[in-house]
């Protein structure tokens, strides 16, 4: 009887410079998939919603300008942007659209994005020192569209719109620019504080308070802000109110240096035409005053003595101490909407007027050293709808954050071919 052996062949022999080749392979391919493509192929998506101050300057308005500064920025992916935008619009009027199915808006916020960016008529965040119905509306259309968005997963940005260049001609105790600013800046922060939860920061992206730091520049180099030609006035559109390009320029450079915290002075897309030197002066202007971004919320004006003007408003104390904060002697009696000031064609951002009691709601008649309200410093939650949060970590939204699973997956993929070697010693 004859038995049969069979032998197994044996394991072929592995040079050092084969096994590194082997590990190299083995390297590329956990590097191919190491990345979820959800993370690494996904684009940056933004939605913007707001009126004619966001899509004012077409082709270079600011959502336009926001996607070119992003896409500089090497954001993986690539940039979507997006606008729901209409001449006039409000908060209010927006958030009943978006609860309305079919509505541009309800079917916008349907789809997942990591940006929405919230504006509202360039007056009402102000009317929040009157005590006005209207804020109060605002504030609940603000936290309404504000959980949209976060089912949508975005982070929310409110854009504080900018004070209008010669004050608001209509609520005298909105004038000059820099009183309107601090009650826009006043009322945007409590939309933060409202709409912030614990676990989930509200961000403010303060393109007025960089409005504001080019006005100041020129008032501590011994200026005037509203002479014609100026810095100031450039951001502005004829009618005073709306931006230039520039202006809209600034703005979406805020709103970046808000989401990403990028060095905004290391960029160098401007709108076509736009002279290099000026471009960096306003991206100059956005940096100093998004200090940390993703920005935490009013902590300050855009100078470092953390006042309204600096401590020193030089040439344009002047111009401020002539002007009250409130139409003396006036209770708050509501809200009268005028169109008469649109301008035609436009579907230019609709004029209110509001009164207001001097002592009561404005409490700066003349002055032109206001501290900038601290969104850590508002009143607690309006009728307990959220809480505000006491913190969030700071998170580069712009630039895509990427799971990598390619290296541990090596290791496991190297181990595996270790302990098949070592099998082909022990035979």
């Amino acid at each position: 009887m004859h038995r049969l052996f069979i032998r197994a062949r044996p394991w072929p022999t592995l040079s050092l410079t084969r096994w590194l080749s082997v590990l190299a392979v083995l390297a590329t391919l956990a590097a191919s998939m190491g990345t979820s493509p959800a993370h690494a192929a996904s684009p940056h998506k933004a939605l913007f919603v707001g009126n004619s101050y966001t899509f004012y300057n077409a082709p270079s308005e600011l959502k336009a300008c926001y996607k070119a500064l992003m896409t500089e920025l090497g954001t993986t992916g690539g940039v979507e942007v997006h606008g729901v935008t209409a001449g006039g619009y409000k908060l209010v009027q927006h958030a009943a659209d978006a609860k309305q199915g079919g509505t541009e808006l309800n079917q916008a916020l349907a789809k997942p994005w990591q940006v929405v960016v919230l504006q509202e008529q360039s007056q009402i965040p102000a009317f929040k020192a009157a005590g006005s119905p209207m804020y109060a509306q605002s504030l609940q259309a603000f936290v309404a569209l504000d959980d949209l968005a976060e089912k949508s997963g975005a982070v929310t940005i409110a854009l504080m719109t900018w004070g209008r260049r010669d004050g608001d001609k209509q609520n005298a105790w909105l004038s000059p620019f820099k009183t309107m600013q601090k009650h826009l800046a006043a009322g945007y922060a409590h939309y933060a504080k409202q709409a912030s939860t614990p676990t989930r920061q509200v961000y403010v992206a303060p393109a007025g308070f960089a409005f504001q730091k080019i006005h100041d520049d020129i008032v501590s180099a011994g200026g005037k802000p509203l002479a014609a030609g100026s810095d100031f006035v450039a951001l502005y559109d004829g009618d005073g109110s709306h931006p230039s390009p520039q202006g809209s320029y600034l703005a979406a450079l805020t709103v970046v240096r808000t989401v990403t915290g990028a060095d905004l002075t290391k960029l160098s897309w401007a709108p076509p035409g736009m002279a290099k030197s000026v471009a960096q002066k306003l991206r100059a202007a956005a940096q100093s005053v998004v200090q940390d971004g993703p920005w935490k919320g009013a902590t300050g004006s855009p100078d470092a003595g953390g006042t309204d003007g600096g401590g020193s408003d030089g040439g344009s104390a002047t111009e401020d101490a002539g002007s009250t904060d409130a139409d003396t002697g006036t209770s708050d009696v509501g809200v009268i909407e005028d169109t008469s000031a649109d301008d035609a064609g436009t579907g230019s951002d609709t004029d209110m007027a509001v009164g207001s009691d001097a002592a009561a709601n404005a409490g700066d008649a003349g002055s032109g050293a206001d501290s900038e309200p601290d969104v850590a410093d508002e009143a607690g939650p309006v009728g307990g709808k959220k809480q505000a949060s006491s913190g969030c970590s700071v998170a580069a939204w712009g630039t895509a954050t990427e799971e990598s699973t390619g290296w541990p997956l090596f290791a496991l993929l190297s181990a595996t071919l270790w302990l098949i070697v070592r099998r082909r010693d022990a035979y």
